[in-house]
Order: structure tokens, then C-alpha cells, then sequence
């Protein structure tokens, strides 16, 4: 059996985020047919049940912890040393370089999870596999235009380092997958580097299927320190959540998510908002949902929290951004929203018209199945991988 070295720049569980998830559902797929290392960064060492849990997957764990204060001493030292992205100087260490340069005979392929992991491996004549996941320099530019002050000016530098270091990545792997082919052509719009595009299954959602919807409850779901998370809350429940409450006065808006940052628990003050933080069953809450709302802003890539909402059978709402990258839509899967009228006016006909719902509750399950399941994205992944 082969061996692959997979290097991720966070460890892969538990699966708080869609990053994560992408990183978990590969590491399953490849063990099914290689034996794995794997290799990670963290900030401390894994719980137990953690380890042994991506043991069963792994023949080795191997973590290498780094400081906070490490990793922003080295993204400032590389933004003067070097044209690098401030990210891949973020997670660039010696040591780590050092285990690889002593332990890469021992494999035939390194899959790096995300440009981040790529630095290590550049220089060596191995069988390179990259998942750039989704284009970061587009995620960014999105990002610049939505932010102010320090992070305007971060974006700005970032966004161009990154554009020119997902280019150079591109061009040096043997392999390149990413989510979308809105991804893939903003890397490679003259597909020169053949880059495949391979989205993310939706694994099997544990949630009590028997509980009543609250016909009153809009819900979304993300990591809430993740920038387009943390911008289209704010933005939909200042701009958009006002109008609704007024004309629907029981009417909540649940955010669902870990780690919320200050401006998104901030959003509590306002009426009929609530937040809950991390949430042990996060989909029993989105069940009790009427509709599921991701009002994206910025982003890039495929949400994962669409598409396990469609997966549950619920009615989503969303932006043209929040659609991107979602391949083969007929138009009645999920609803999109072009502005912010758009927005509030589909959800107004989804709560007074709610037979309207049905019809997309039935065809986003159908949608997933048909594109997203585990044996649909495991045969591409797989064939890709070997040939």
C-alpha cells in the first residue's frame, strides 16, 4: 500500500467549520486506499478521544505546536523578508521543515491541505497533491471591498501575495483540486494547470427528525470568527432582520456557531436576535427552522452550511454569492437573492406563502443526493487521485 504524508495547518477534528470538514471527509477517503501520516499544526496538544479518533484513520499523528505569539512573529518577519502570503509565513516553521526534510523519503505522494502546507514540500521531486480548497485571493479581494481600517489594508496586501502564490502553487504540483470551477478559473482562468474541481459530500446529519418547526425561526450556521460568517450576520441583521421584525413581530433570528467574536455577540441587542454559541446538536436547531438564511457578503468556495441544510430538506434562502460554485442548479433547489430587496422580499413569500417552501424542501434533497453524497465525490476523489 502507498504512503501518503497529509499535512494540515489545523487539526482536522473535531468538525467546527466547513475547513475542517473538507479536511476530514479527504483524510477518510485516502485512508480507504493509502496508508496515511499525518502531519498538523496546533496551539496545544489533542484531546484523547481526538487522537485516537484520527488514529483509526492514520497509521501516524504527528502535531507540532506553535504559540500565538510564534506565528505572528514569523507572518511579521516574512512580510519584510519575503513576497510570501502573510498566511503561508504564519504557519512556516523550522522544525516542522526539518522533520519533513529527515522523513519525506519515507513516502510516495504529499497531499497539502491548503497553500499553507505547500512551502514545506515546494523544493523536493515528489509526487505533489494540493487542495487549494477554494481560491483564498478571491475570498480576499471580496473581503477588501466589505472591510476598513487594519484589516482593509491587510486584505490588500494579502490578496495580491496570495493571487500570485496560488499561480506559482498551481504550476509547480502534479495534482490540484479545489471546490468550485468559480474557484478553479479565478487560479487558472487560461486552463493551464488542470486543475479538478471536486466538492465537499455531505456526510450522514444526526438530528431529531420529529421536532416541530418553530414557524417564527429564521436560522444560520458557521464558525463565527470566520470573516464572511461574521459580515453577513451584521450586515443581515442591521440592514435586512429590522424590516422583518416589523412586519412579523415574533419573528427570531437564531445564529448558530462557535467562537463568537464581539461584533457578532453585539448583535444580540437587537430584538428577536439570539446567539447561541457553540451548540452540542447544531441541527436539531436548524430542523426547528422555518427557513435557513445565508445572507453571504464575501466568501469563496461552496458553503458547507448550504448544503447541509439542503441535506436536511430545508428551505434556504441565499445571496448570488452564497451560490457560487454550486454546480447544475435548475432554479428550484434553493432560492438566490441578486440584492438585499431580493432578499427581504423572498423570505416575506416564503413566511406568508409557506406551500412555496415545499417544493424546495423536496428537490434540495434530491439536488444533494444526486451531487454531494459521499458515493458521488469518494469515486471522483479516488480516480483522481490514482490516475
Amino acid at each position: 500500500m502507498k504512503k501518503i504524508l497529509f499535512l494540515c495547518s489545523r487539526i482536522p477534528y473535531p468538525l467546527i467549520g466547513g475547513d475542517k470538514i473538507r479536511m476530514f471527509n479527504s483524510l477518510k477517503m485516502l485512508s480507504q486506499e493509502y496508508s496515511i501520516d499525518l502531519l498538523y499544526i496546533d496551539r496545544e496538544d489533542p484531546k484523547k478521544n481526538t487522537e485516537f479518533l484520527l488514529k483509526s484513520f492514520c497509521n501516524k499523528v504527528q502535531c507540532f505546536k506553535i504559540s500565538i505569539l510564534s506565528h505572528y512573529i514569523k507572518t511579521l518577519i516574512g512580510f519584510f523578508l519575503n513576497n510570501k502570503p502573510l498566511q503561508v509565513n504564519y504557519y512556516y516553521d523550522k522544525r516542522i521543515q526539518n522533520w519533513i526534510d529527515n522523513n519525506i523519503d519515507n513516502y510516495d505522494m504529499v497531499y497539502c491541505n491548503h497553500i499553507r502546507t505547500t512551502e514545506y514540500v515546494r523544493k523536493y521531486n515528489i509526487s505533489k497533491i494540493v487542495d487549494f480548497v477554494d481560491s483564498i485571493a478571491m475570498n480576499y479581494m471580496k473581503a477588501y471591498k466589505n472591510s476598513s481600517g487594519i484589516w482593509k489594508l491587510i486584505y490588500k496586501i494579502e490578496k495580491e501575495r496570495v493571487a500570485s502564490y496560488e499561480k506559482e502553487i498551481a504550476k509547480e504540483f502534479d495534482k490540484k483540486i479545489v471546490i468550485s470551477h468559480i474557484d478553479k478559473d479565478f487560479i487558472d482562468p487560461e486552463n493551464k494547470y488542470s486543475i479538478k474541481v471536486i466538492g465537499n459530500f455531505v456526510d450522514d446529519i444526526n438530528y431529531d427528525k420529529n421536532l416541530i418547526i418553530n414557524k417564527n425561526q429564521l436560522s444560520f450556521l458557521g464558525k463565527m470568527n470566520y470573516e464572511p460568517n461574521v459580515s453577513a450576520v451584521v450586515h443581515f441583521s442591521k440592514k435586512i432582520f429590522p424590516i422583518l421584525k416589523r412586519k412579523f413581530p415574533n419573528l427570531i433570528f437564531k445564529i448558530i456557531g462557535s467562537y463568537p467574536t464581539k461584533k457578532v455577540k453585539k448583535l444580540g441587542n437587537i430584538e428577536g436576535i439570539e446567539i447561541t454559541g457553540f451548540v452540542e446538536n447544531p441541527y436539531n436547531e436548524i430542523q426547528k427552522s422555518l427557513l435557513f438564511i445565508a445572507p453571504m457578503i464575501s466568501g469563496a468556495g461552496v458553503q458547507n452550511k448550504i448544503l447541509e441544510a439542503m441535506k436536511m430538506g430545508k428551505c434556504v434562502i441565499t445571496t448570488e454569492i452564497g451560490a457560487e460554485g454550486l454546480e447544475s442548479l435548475n432554479g428550484d433547489e434553493l432560492i438566490i437573492s441578486k440584492n438585499d430587496n431580493e432578499l427581504l422580499q423572498n423570505i416575506i413569500s416564503c413566511i406568508e406563502k409557506k406551500n412555496l417552501i415545499k417544493n424546495i424542501e423536496i428537490n434540495s434533497k434530491k439536488y444533494i443526493s444526486k451531487h454531494y453524497s459521499k458515493q458521488v465525490i469518494y469515486s471522483i476523489f479516488i480516480d483522481f487521485i490514482k490516475n
